[in-house]
């Protein structure tokens, strides 16, 4: 008996949220989180999450993880601030971390978690990568410590080359 009232309580919060997006009320870039959604509905956590859920498979928003919410829109995605793929610009960022000094050799790198959480990723997507960086030996995985900056960085190959 409760579940087909959850559904419809999930099913009409899904319908206004479709409301607020025809009409232009909730805009493609305004990005909602559950707490908002469920402050401004008065709907439960659970309902929110349907909702957000049907509207997904309809999809008219995406959700990003520890982000929130927005309507989607075609040809437009999240983007980092220097518009490249979360992957490249998690590499990117290390490989300067590393290159400045904030990431000295023999240094432990932060766990994936923690590296996942300060990008607003997936530990998979966090993990992917730092591949690159292993591939061409910036980075170390040594075994019971994690990932580690080795003593000793391999030259780029731009780096290598004379200058004219």
């Amino acid at each position: 008996m409760r579940a087909p009232s959850m559904q419809r309580r999930g099913r009409a919060l899904a319908d206004t949220l479709r409301a607020s997006i025809e009409t232009g009320r909730w805009k493609s870039g305004d990005i909602r989180t559950y707490a908002d959604l469920i402050r401004h509905h008065g709907a439960q956590q659970h309902i929110v999450a349907m909702a957000i859920r049907i509207l997904q498979d309809e999809g008219l928003v995406e959700t990003r993880q520890r982000i929130g919410t927005r309507p989607k829109v075609d040809g437009e995605s999240w983007t980092t601030p220097d518009g490249v793929p979360q992957a490249v610009h998690i590499a990117r960022t290390v490989r300067a971390r590393i290159a400045t000094g904030t990431y000295p050799a023999g240094e432990q790198l932060p766990a994936l978690a923690g590296l996942a959480a300060e990008f607003n990723v997936s530990i998979s997507v966090a993990s992917e990568a730092l591949q690159p960086l292993k591939s061409d030996g910036v980075l170390t995985y040594i075994p019971f410590r994690g990932l580690v900056v080795p003593a000793c960085q391999p030259h780029s190959p731009v780096a290598s080359q004379p200058i004219a």
